[in-house]
């Protein structure tokens, strides 16, 4: 079953979001850049394992926020929405085997979002 357009007047089309419901409390900002750092490199080491070159999937900007206490990171790539399967196939991964993320939430362009856990 593919995913069903979103009616989202703001959405980016080409864009991919990619959000990390972590199983850690919300902290300081400068806690939770830290953590968010921590979480990022064990998904490159994850993925370094699968011979993937991430320069592939270019610039990103992460935000940090608060869900009920817990951090939540989002990494939101421009322009990388083709690269939509590799995500979801990463966000799979990571949310088996990597022990402080709670689920994997990937929303590519105007899609519905879809949650690995």
């Amino acid at each position: 079953m593919s995913p069903k357009p979103k009616r989202s007047v703001g959405c980016n089309p080409d864009a991919l979001i990619v959000e990390l419901v972590t199983k850690l409390p919300f902290g300081t900002p400068e806690s939770n850049k830290n953590t968010a750092r921590m979480i990022r490199a064990k998904i490159l080491k994850l993925i370094a394992h699968k011979n993937v070159q991430t320069e592939n999937y270019g610039e990103f900007d992460v935000t940090e926020t608060s869900h009920n206490d817990f951090l939540n990171v989002q990494f939101t790539f421009v322009d990388s929405v083709h690269k939509c399967d590799d995500f979801k196939h990463f966000a799979q991964s990571s949310a088996k085997e990597i022990a402080e993320i709670g689920k994997v939430i990937v929303t590519c362009g105007c899609m519905e979002p879809i949650e690995f856990e």
